[in-house]
């Protein structure tokens, strides 16, 4: 008998211990959870921060808007065109699929009307006796560019020249700087206001490699046989992601209508046909190039957008080509696409929008871009489940403090404790109790 209650005193000894033990890992896990997930939330915060500031190129709209107190949009077009094997510039196709000069023109002249038609009932919905008057001020700007891949060498002094440099060449238009600005190293950007077409503007990759120096202002480059001046030189966006978006690979910017004219087939001697007598209007023999015949490979904008997404629509409907069956252009609403809302809605996208954006080629910024949605997506997937959890855990460990100061108080209530009473005296049966007589 002995042998089984001190079997059964330690059993249950032991089995105390355990509940005891896991009654306050129980209690533990809510806190531990609770940190977890505070530092699920911190973590996912700082790398959404590291990815989102470097993309420069996404916030063209914020710039542009500054302390107005009005509402822009930054949108964006991708056509497609004929890419040529040997890295010239790209051709336009058709309308139908493809963006030149005429259809900057015509998209410009069709926002121009809209957007004042829209000022002009704005001004009227506030003020209907006072009619608008015209400003000089532009409320909106876009820019527009192409690309190609040229042979490019320097003339280090009168006779001698460096070796060619297999380099990309954007020639750009419009106030290209404001979508795309690059930390000045030397000198200055290309400028629409003290337009020089021999200008051009180097990156730092290709600055070393042809001059072995980033301060080469005034130094000249050849592509081809046409000179240009060096009047700055710019840094790239060095962030890993823009890395293995291609931002590392020499390059050169130039004017729009210089790509043109250096993508044109040389004369009969090997030198290209002189700038002045270069024609930019169309008609010029088949298999030529000219500034109409070129591909602007995309178009941007920052637009007025007092009502959310109204600026998307209005560069869809200035581009009377476009036909929202066939999607025979790409568009990019480029503010507030880190958001959770426009993540949420590429994760969601189906096989058909996938489809679609195989069929572009993308620059630089927008391989960053949507490479920097991607880790986003994730990213904002831990913060949203870290938040989550954290709430889950805070309401968990209110609840279990609630428990332990409610045992600890019922541990420590006098009113609730148990006292020993006081032994009563038995009476043996049949005998008589001693009555004292008073």
């Amino acid at each position: 008998m002995k042998v089984k209650a001190n079997a059964l005193r330690i059993t249950t000894e032991a089995g105390l211990k355990t509940s005891g033990f896991f009654r306050k890992v129980f209690r533990t896990l809510p806190f531990v959870f609770a940190a977890a997930a505070l530092l699920g939330i911190i973590l996912s915060s700082i790398q959404i921060s590291l990815l989102t500031e470097p993309q420069y190129d996404q916030f063209a709209a914020e710039r542009w808007e500054g302390d107005t107190g009005k509402s822009y949009r930054q949108v964006s077009v991708i056509s497609r065109g004929q890419h040529r094997t040997d890295g010239a510039p790209p051709l336009f196709l058709d309308a139908g699929s493809s963006l030149n000069k005429n259809s900057v023109i015509e998209i410009r002249g069709a926002l121009d009307t809209l957007i004042s038609a829209s000022a002009i009932q704005g001004d009227r919905t506030i003020q209907p006796t006072i009619p608008a008057e015209p400003s000089d001020i532009r409320t909106w700007v876009d820019a527009y560019y192409s690309e190609a891949r040229m042979s490019i060498r320097a003339i280090v002094n009168e006779t001698e020249m460096s070796e060619t440099v297999n380099s990309e060449v954007t020639g750009v238009a419009g106030n290209y700087y404001l979508f795309h600005p690059r930390r000045i190293l030397s000198g200055s950007f290309l400028s629409e206001e003290r337009f020089d077409p021999q200008s051009i503007v180097l990156n730092e990759q290709l600055a070393w490699l042809l001059f072995k120096s980033n301060d080469i202002e005034g130094r000249t480059v050849l592509i081809g046989s046409r000179k240009y001046n060096v009047v700055g030189v710019v840094a790239e966006p060095d962030a890993k992601i823009d890395i293995a978006a291609g931002f590392d690979s020499p390059r050169a910017y130039i004017y729009f209508d210089e790509l043109a004219f250096i993508g044109a087939s040389p004369s009969d001697n090997g030198s290209f046909t002189d700038r002045e007598n270069f024609d930019f209007m169309p008609g010029k023999g088949e298999g030529e190039i000219t500034a109409d015949s070129l591909l602007v490979f995309c178009y941007e904008a920052v637009l007025p957008d007092p009502i959310d997404g109204i600026a998307l629509n209005d560069l869809k409907d200035a581009l009377t080509t476009y036909s929202p069956n066939d999607e025979n252009f790409y568009f990019v609403d480029h503010t507030g696409r880190f958001g959770v809302i426009s993540l949420a809605k590429h994760f969601f996208s189906n096989d058909e929008d996938l489809l679609l954006r195989s069929k572009y080629a993308y620059p630089p910024s927008e391989i960053s871009a949507q490479i920097t949605e991607k880790h986003l997506t994730s990213w904002w997937i831990v913060l949203l489940i870290a938040t989550l959890f954290a709430i889950i855990s805070a309401l968990a460990s209110v609840l279990t403090i609630l428990r332990l100061r409610s045992d600890s108080s019922k541990s420590g209530n006098p009113d609730l404790t148990v006292t020993e009473e006081e032994p009563q005296p038995t009476i043996a049966k049949g005998s008589v109790p001693n009555i004292r007589r008073v």
